[in-house]
């Protein structure tokens, strides 16, 4: 006799359930830039003009700028691309 709870090997096709797919996550392309381009560049900044290291920091300044100008732009579209399944 089977214990209580127990799940048998053997079930019917019937009673098989079916496994869906995983779920598409969708995330805002200028979140996503935002994550991929605009945080490295400010977390370079931050660090360059920590250290003292101005010359750098300007040039990065001036990057984080158009990147930060791109990042806008693609908030206004409102995209949506596909990210991986998790």
């Amino acid at each position: 006799m089977a214990k209580k709870g127990s799940k048998s090997k053997n079930t019917p096709a019937s009673e098989q359930q079916v496994t869906r797919q995983k779920k598409s996550h969708f995330t805002n392309r200028a979140n996503y830039y935002f994550q991929e381009v605009v945080a490295p560049i400010e977390r370079s900044y931050r660090q360059a003009m920590g250290i003292g290291n101005y010359a750098e920091g300007v040039k990065l300044f001036e990057t984080l700028q158009s990147a930060r100008k791109e990042y806008r732009h693609l908030l206004y579209r409102n995209e949506w691309v596909k990210v991986k399944a998790r």
